[in-house]
């Protein structure tokens, strides 16, 4: 009788050990569905995350001064089929403010230019995810500054002639 009641005792008990298998197994299945998710959701900004953005402010060399209107470019230093010629470019605001947002991650060279001043032109690196922030001072060109000098001569047709000075 009582290896009978033991054989007993084990059968009852064996739906309750199946179901603690049981229990077992979708725990763990329940815990690798949320890692799983977990490493999705951390991963999701690594694939999106594939452009940064640069932005700055232009000013004069010497006196400091914001430049508006300057022309900034950025060229793609390797080829990329995102941007089809590998130029963006932007016109600085009235605070000598620029900004590219959405800019493939690479090397690119800036270049800004603006009339009256020497050409600045920097390699960058554009990281993914981050903003890239530049102060860019333009020097201003002695050069292109030099006094214009305009004469005139009176033919005999002419009746009047009229001087004009030009100065800085």
């Amino acid at each position: 009788t009582k290896p009978i009641k033991a054989i007993l005792k084990s059968f009852l008990k064996l739906p309750l050990l199946f179901f603690n298998f049981q229990n077992h197994i979708f725990m763990k299945i329940k815990s690798s569905i949320y890692y799983l998710l977990f490493f999705l959701i951390s991963i999701n900004p690594l694939l999106y995350a594939q452009t940064g953005s640069l932005s700055g402010v232009i000013s004069d060399a010497k006196e400091k001064s914001f430049i508006s209107s300057a022309t900034v470019t950025i060229r793609l230093l390797e080829k990329d089929a995102k941007l089809s010629n590998g130029i963006i470019g932007r016109i600085s605001d009235k605070r000598g403010n620029f900004n590219f947002e959405d800019v493939p991650i690479g090397n690119y060279q800036i270049k800004v230019s603006y009339v009256g001043y020497i050409t600045s032109t920097q390699n960058i690196e554009v990281i993914s995810g981050k903003n890239n922030v530049y102060k860019i001072e333009l020097t201003p060109d002695i050069k292109s500054l030099q006094e214009v000098l305009v004469t005139g001569a009176s033919g005999k047709s002419q009746k009047g002639v009229a001087e004009v000075s030009v100065s800085r």
